[in-house]
């Protein structure tokens, strides 16, 4: 039984390392994103066009120093794009770190799992439900490395997620009624499953939202919380902002007047 345990706890070092690697790159991910985009700011500020972190191209090399003074706007993107390239290079350091971690888990589960059929004991529980727990942590982390992808193109609703750190951003775009709220459902559900339980929902371009998704808005605010997360919605107005009003869900459904907002309260959580 020592031997066991000591094999086990070899096992869990790696996962430790890994995790505080993914931690990391999240950080550095968080802080390079904010560098850009304070940059960005500065560069349209400055009369140039603002840098898409999307599209800009990393691999493109810095222009050559020129001995002629160059201009604040010019400077300005030159800094932008260095962000840009940074923020860049920490996504692909978290992607890596996050399928490290999963790799890991894994690993350990099938320790746990070498161990049940020798013991059948109430030790053998214990290591079928620490295989449970591992493999459940590492479709996480497969999760969080994912780009992101669209999860709906309905005709009536389209629904558009990634992820900002381990917090679940989804995009919606369209109608939220009885022909599409079950989508939605489906979609979150997709989050809450692995274990994602900080879900943002960017309602800025949905145009109307009846008693079918205030359902399914409440069940996962409710999901959520009840597992220590939250579900905000982001970019409430117009007809959204009217639809909880009336329906009186206003003082229960958390809003943010913007994107940034609500990943600012999520990511403090």
């Amino acid at each position: 039984m020592a031997r066991v345990g000591a094999r086990l706890m070899s096992g869990e070092r790696p996962i430790l390392r890994a995790k505080l690697a993914a931690e990391r790159a999240q950080e550095a991910r968080r802080r390079a994103q904010q560098a850009a985009e304070r940059l960005t700011e500065l560069a349209a500020a400055t009369g140039i066009d603002a840098v898409d972190p999307q599209t800009a191209d990393p691999a493109q090399p810095d222009q050559p120093p020129d001995s002629s003074p160059a201009s604040p706007a010019a400077t300005a993107r030159d800094q932008a794009l260095k962000a840009v390239r940074s923020l860049q290079a920490a996504r692909q350091h978290a992607c890596e770190a996050h399928l490290e971690t999963a790799a890991a888990l894994e690993r350990l589960a099938r320790l746990y799992d070498a161990h049940v059929k020798d013991d059948p004991t109430v030790s053998a529980r214990r290591y079928l439900a620490g295989a449970t727990r591992a493999r459940a942590e590492a479709a996480l982390h497969r999760h969080l490395a994912e780009p992101p992808a669209i999860h709906l193109h309905h005709p009536g609703l389209q629904i558009r997620s990634q992820h900002d750190g381990d917090v679940a951003v989804c995009t919606l775009r369209g109608d939220l009624d009885t022909r599409t709220s079950r989508h939605l459902s489906g979609a979150l559900a997709a989050h809450t499953d692995l274990a994602c339980l900080r879900l943002v929902l960017d309602v800025t371009r949905l145009n109307s939202c009846d008693s079918s998704g205030l359902h399914v808005l409440i069940l996962y605010a409710g999901i959520t919380h009840t597992a220590g997360g939250c579900l905000r919605l982001a970019g409430t107005g117009g007809l959204v902002a009217r639809a909880l009003e009336i329906s009186g869900l206003a003082e229960i459904l958390p809003t943010d007047l913007s994107l940034a907002e609500a990943l600012d309260v999520a990511n403090a959580l």
